[in-house]
């Protein structure tokens, strides 16, 4: 389901917000499934409606993003200091700022079992998975980064207990991935302000300011074994666990530009 919100160019407000609702099913995910060394997620071949109604590992339940755009209401033509001179003018009038926004859930933690058993060929097995207990994931922002490469209290967004191997002999339970045990989301604002000076006899040269500002809010994401594209192994000492920052710090510039 897709949510869609347009305004053109309404009171100096331009916009254009959308949100996505979905649920991404199937029993293949990769062009090279069937590659030679890789296996399929389908475990048991006489139930294909197990495997074709798993979620893939880059489902995303909840995306919201686009864009706002408001041209400030000073200075001539707009609704406040219209009237105060050219100089009040020069200083106030025709700025514009603008905004893009992302924010996403986040897409299922992926576990693998310690062997991948190879019944039926080229199959897979599932992991038993067991929720009941289960307080929650931990916040990954909490997470402490080592100091002069010691460690310091390894944090783990998932404990290892929510997942265990098969018994010999016996099929899994569960695909990789299940809807209750997500990784985290992520949010993102970028931000400008910007002014156009136009002047000459026929406004032929334009002279321009901008300040930009990326991860406006310095939000950050994380590297989990489990999330983004790999997966935590059963019985692996870093299940779950919170290896570091993913992404850059707030960055901002400033520019002037000259058109003639």
């Amino acid at each position: 389901m897709v949510v869609d919100l347009v305004k053109r160019a309404g009171r100096g407000v331009t916009m254009d917000l959308n949100y996505v609702w979905s649920r991404q099913e199937g029993d293949t995910y990769s062009a090279v499934t069937e590659y030679n060394g890789y296996y399929t997620p389908v475990q048991d071949f006489s139930n294909l409606s197990q495997a074709a109604h798993t979620i893939t590992n880059y489902d995303l339940a909840n995306v919201v993003k686009g864009y706002v755009s408001y041209e400030l209401p000073f200075g001539k033509g707009r609704r406040w200091l219209q009237d105060r001179g050219r100089v009040v003018n020069a200083i106030a009038g025709g700025w514009t700022t603008a905004g893009i926004v992302l924010y996403y859930t986040g897409q299922p933690f992926n576990v693998g079992v310690t062997s991948p058993y190879l019944y039926p060929l080229w199959g897979n097995f599932y992991p038993n998975f067991t929720t009941s207990g289960f307080t929650g994931t931990m916040d990954p922002s909490k997470f402490q980064e080592a100091r002069n490469n010691v460690p310091v209290a390894p944090t783990f967004y998932m404990p290892n207990t929510v997942a265990s191997n098969p018994a010999n002999g016996q099929l899994g339970t569960g695909p990789a991935r299940i809807p209750e045990l997500r990784c985290p989301g992520a949010a993102n604002e970028n931000a400008s302000l910007l002014k156009y000076v136009p002047f000459g006899s026929e406004g032929q040269y334009k002279l321009s300011f901008r300040v930009d500002f990326y991860n406006l809010f310095n939000r950050h994401t994380y590297n989990i074994v489990g999330c983004g594209g790999g997966s935590a192994s059963i019985g692996a000492a870093n299940f779950g666990q919170v290896t570091g920052v993913a992404d850059n710090p707030r960055t901002g510039q400033f520019a002037v530009r000259f058109d003639f």
